[in-house]
């Protein structure tokens, strides 16, 4: 069955100088500078910079751009800066794949695959790359600080059950409604409510010999709670440390601005908030505007990505998986056809979406996975109680709600238009 893939939330507009009252100005201004690589750049004329754009399809199962602004000297090599981001996009994406192997480089298949081998009382033991194990060190050092009532939201010791997921996603035995979502047939509630080998304490790295190995049989790693923002964060750094001034766009879920945007009078970046759905795979319009400043990453985790509907109950079966209950969490959401054949989401005011604006993109990851299986009550109390942490959630009936550390107003974004404007305060 061919996996369907979901646009996700965050769709990101790359707006010229925008004035006091609108989004644009129609004077133009000269470049001193020559255009540093003609196949990606071109001449924004309101702002005199050039603007330069690669996209990237093979890494992390999704599409993954590079903007960058090239404003200032001195030049640096724009063709440069791209192949270094493709290399560490395609040596993350090795590491952290759970599906495939790769010649010469143990990875999280690999773990996975082997992961029933005994040796001394352990299993599995592998030697594997710095990058996986500083990355798997990473994620055992934060994942206890997310934690709700009945035990973690984050865990990356989940393979054995998120597996079941994935393959009742991509059975031979789905089908494809009239409406171009997939409907399959769920794993049985006796598989479900098997006792799993899952607690990450029992994964065990040993940092002389860069080793990781297990303490029990049957576990398995998952990155994908964190993957995409952990790899941002890395490339992220590469290119602060130039100096460069871009937007990091990993699969428009996973957003980090970097630099003081020259397009604008504030040096601010602008994302457009885009409605998710979960009856279409494009998304036609907007709920707001986030106004982010250098440095900042936004992250957006929804249950209208890589989900199925149950074949005979119509719930909507996501990718987002509780650990403490083996199954999709959030709000249980149905789809039905009223009479004019409309498509109906029960209940209509159910959480799609929860957005992250903080710093660090991989902690971003991280917490949006941790809030969406929070009731909303929770997870507001969760980022009220943690510095540096504001969200937005999103609702079917398009309401939206925010952190106290995020202000709204209104933005003129073409004449006599407004939108919701979003900023930290």
């Amino acid at each position: 069955m061919k996996k369907r893939f979901f646009v996700v939330l965050l769709s990101l507009l790359i707006w010229g100088l925008i004035g006091c009252n609108g989004l644009t100005t129609t004077s133009e201004v000269t470049s001193s500078l020559t255009n540093p690589n003609d196949e990606y750049c071109s001449l924004n004329s309101s702002t005199g910079v050039y603007v330069c754009t690669k996209s990237w399809i093979s890494y992390f199962n999704t599409t993954i751009s590079l903007t960058l602004y090239y404003p200032q000297t001195p030049a640096y090599d724009v063709l440069a800066v791209y192949d270094t981001v493709e290399n560490t996009l395609q040596h993350y994406h090795d590491l952290f794949d759970k599906y495939n192997a790769y010649a010469n480089i143990e990875n999280v298949f690999t773990i996975n695959r082997d992961s029933n081998i005994p040796s001394d009382n352990y299993y599995g033991t592998k030697t594997i790359d710095e990058d996986l194990f500083t990355a798997l060190q990473y994620a055992l050092d934060v994942e206890s600080d997310i934690v709700s009532s009945n035990g973690l939201l984050f865990n990356i010791a989940i393979s054995p059950i998120s597996s079941l997921w994935h393959d009742a996603r991509e059975s031979f035995a789905c089908t494809t409604s009239e409406y171009n979502y997939s409907v399959c047939p769920l794993p049985s509630e006796v598989v479900l409510d098997a006792s799993y080998n899952i607690d990450p304490d029992d994964i065990i790295l040993d940092e002389t010999n860069l080793s990781i190995r297990f303490a029990k049989p049957g576990m398995g790693l998952d990155l994908g709670g964190f993957g995409k923002g952990y790899t941002a964060e890395v490339i992220s750094d590469l290119l602060d440390a130039q100096n460069i001034i871009y937007i990091l766009n990993s699969g428009n879920s996973n957003i980090k601005a970097g630099g003081i945007n020259p397009n604008r009078q504030d040096g601010s970046f602008y994302i457009a908030l885009s409605k998710p759905s979960l009856t279409s795979s494009y998304f036609s319009s907007y709920y707001a505007y986030l106004k982010i400043m250098a440095g900042m990453s936004v992250v957006t985790s929804g249950s209208y990505q890589n989900f199925f509907i149950g074949q005979t109950d119509n719930i909507v079966y996501h990718h987002i998986i509780n650990p403490t209950t083996h199954r999709p969490g959030g709000n249980q959401i149905t789809l039905s056809i009223d009479d004019e054949n409309n498509i109906i989401i029960t209940p209509s005011n159910a959480l799609l979406s929860v957005t992250i604006i903080c710093e660090n993109g991989a902690m971003g990851d991280i917490y949006s996975t941790a809030l969406f299986l929070m009731s909303y009550q929770d997870g507001l109390a969760f980022v009220e109680a943690t510095g540096g942490l504001e969200a937005i959630w999103y609702c079917a009936d398009g309401s939206f709600y925010q952190s106290s550390g995020l202000n709204e107003s209104q933005i003129e974004v073409s004449s006599g238009v407004y939108k919701p404007l979003i900023t930290i305060e």
